[in-house]
């Protein structure tokens, strides 16, 4: 009994609370760093440090595609996920498109190779 008490704990601990983001639900530790992370880098890779968050979709309770907004531009990052063994494995950001205001393609930066799952 002990040790389910002590894994419920535990688990609600790492969840966190529960927050609706542009209709979806997801957790808000999980969100909150999901913004930390890709203001980073769209402060490179969109040449933007003021940046506005759309979350488009997610899978269990995190974020896996996000459109991030500012400075005339758009971003779409994408969070490639895999399942391994029965474990589900999680890559890291890459930004899929950019377009200006205009609808206009704006090339892709140049990025590191793509990490393997």
């Amino acid at each position: 009994m002990r040790s389910s008490l002590l894994l419920l704990v535990f688990l609600s601990g790492c969840a966190g609370n529960v927050v609706m983001v542009d209709g979806i639900e997801i957790y808000e530790k999980v969100w909150d760093r999901t913004k930390g992370e890709l203001a980073r880098r769209a402060a490179a890779e969109l040449n933007c440090r003021q940046v506005d968050f759309t979350l488009v979709r997610r899978e269990g309770r995190a974020p896996v595609e996000v459109l991030v907004v500012g400075c005339g531009r758009r971003g779409m990052y994408i969070k490639p996920t895999a399942t391994a063994g029965g474990y589900r494995v999680v890559g890291s950001w890459h930004l899929t498109t950019v377009t200006t205001d205009s609808q206009g393609s704006v090339p892709l930066p140049p990025s590191a190779p793509p990490e393997s799952i």
